[in-house]
């Protein structure tokens, strides 16, 4: 990542497998944006069966810490 842009590291370890499913993620964090980069990496002989659960499970994952971080600045906003 370039060091000018302001990003958060998602904890999303628990679904490693190694050979079958090895996640990163990271929030960008921006005022304008919600993005999230996913990168796996899965080695020639895989499980597709974990590996799809496990991609399923980690969408799920930064799906709701995406949604607890719009909610929590949505809050703010109408606070302030």
């Amino acid at each position: 990542m370039h060091y000018s842009i302001k990003f958060t590291s998602l904890d999303i370890d628990n679904y490693c497998l190694d050979q079958d499913f090895e996640p990163c993620a990271i929030h960008l964090n921006s005022k304008h944006d919600k993005l999230c980069i996913l990168a796996t990496y899965r080695s020639p002989p895989w499980n597709f069966n974990t590996f799809l659960t496990n991609l399923d499970l980690t969408w799920y994952k930064i799906l709701i810490t995406i949604l607890t971080v719009l909610f929590v600045e949505t809050l703010m906003l109408t606070i302030s």
